[in-house]
């Protein structure tokens, strides 16, 4: 119900084996707004652009 209610998912966070169990660590989040996305996907494009440039260099 608190899912429903606040908009949230969940998320697997981590997942590892307990001797012969695969196990999944789940949390719960929000899903982000479509302009967090595009801020995000242009912090990674100038992070890669700045890599790139140095990598070139050096």
């Amino acid at each position: 119900s608190k899912m429903k209610a606040r908009k949230l998912h969940i998320v697997p966070v981590s997942i590892y084996n307990k001797r012969s169990l695969i196990k999944v660590g789940l949390a719960l989040g929000k899903l982000k707004r479509q302009f967090e996305k595009r801020e995000a996907i242009k912090k990674k494009d100038i992070k890669r652009e700045l890599e790139k440039e140095f990598k070139d260099k050096f």
